[in-house]
């Protein structure tokens, strides 16, 4: 059901029925230190992400497949992550063009 959902969304995204590209997003197990200015603040989630991109719906099948635990685990990231996934093979402008309220933020 996962392939399907995101192979649809990066469907809908290049326009017709072939995907550009679906993205998989997982965790890296490796920590990682990011200090950047501004209003970013590390949520030890968003700068542990490392993104695969697949061109064909058998790829990403094997992606998903690879990375299931992922979603699968016990800490409650799943859900997010698999949204990641969805926005970014949507792609953000996309989204923000699906939003029916221009004045209201991702």
């Amino acid at each position: 059901a996962m392939t399907h959902i995101l192979w649809q969304c990066a469907s809908a995204s290049g326009g017709g029925d072939k995907a550009k590209e679906a993205c998989v997003v997982k965790l890296s197990d490796r920590p990682f230190f990011v200090s950047i200015p501004g209003k970013y603040k590390a949520d030890r989630l968003t700068e542990r992400l490392v993104l695969s991109y697949a061109t064909t719906k058998e790829d990403l099948k094997g992606l998903l497949e690879t990375n299931l635990s992922q979603f699968e685990n016990g800490t409650g990231n799943g859900v997010i992550l698999f949204l990641y996934c969805l926005l970014l093979s949507r792609g953000v402008k996309n989204v923000l063009a699906d939003v029916d309220d221009e004045n209201r933020l991702l």
